[in-house]
């Protein structure tokens, strides 16, 4: 586990698989312990300007009321929030999802969220915004998506079967 989004994941995936009733294993308890010593509040890496959230990866907030589907800016991960800048107005209560991509590593982050508040409208990198915190609710979902495929060279077509070829050749 190397960001903090994807600690905040683990977290939340293991804090479900203990509310199903289905139990932790020791290795996963001392996993949540060590998570939330890295986010005590004050000292934790992933906070602030400095936290390297914004960086390779790219969120998309979806839903809401008004059925947005809006880019939006990390800001700061915990362990039970996750604090965005994001171009449109939320209002508070409205329940949100948030997708974060990681193209290099070809990963999917989907957050369900509810909007606690949103702040004054600043100027950002992707426009004007509003800092907005979202309680985290519900599992987290991650997509792994698996290598990308070969274009296929339209000049050599050896090797391509016709549908209307057998599969096997006759003997």
């Amino acid at each position: 586990m190397s960001t903090a989004l994807e600690l905040v994941y683990e977290y939340r995936h293991l804090m479900g698989k203990c509310r199903t009733g289905t139990g932790l294993t020791l290795d996963e308890i001392e996993a949540v312990e060590a998570i939330e010593g890295l986010f005590i509040p004050g000292s934790s890496p992933f906070e602030g300007q400095d936290s390297g959230l914004a960086g390779r990866l790219t969120a998309t907030l979806r839903g809401g009321r008004r059925q947005i589907w809006d880019k939006a800016e990390l800001v700061a991960a915990r362990l039970d929030q996750l604090e965005l800048r994001a171009s449109t107005y939320l209002e508070a209560g409205s329940v949100i999802e948030l997708q974060v991509d990681d193209e290099e590593l070809r990963l999917s982050y989907r957050f369900k969220g509810r909007v606690l508040s949103t702040g004054d409208e600043e100027a950002t990198p992707i426009g004007s915004g509003h800092l907005v915190v979202l309680e985290l609710i519900g599992l987290p979902l991650l997509v792994r998506r698996g290598p990308r495929s070969p274009k296929p060279d339209p000049q050599n077509s050896a090797g391509r079967r016709l549908r209307s070829e057998p599969r096997v050749q006759a003997a």
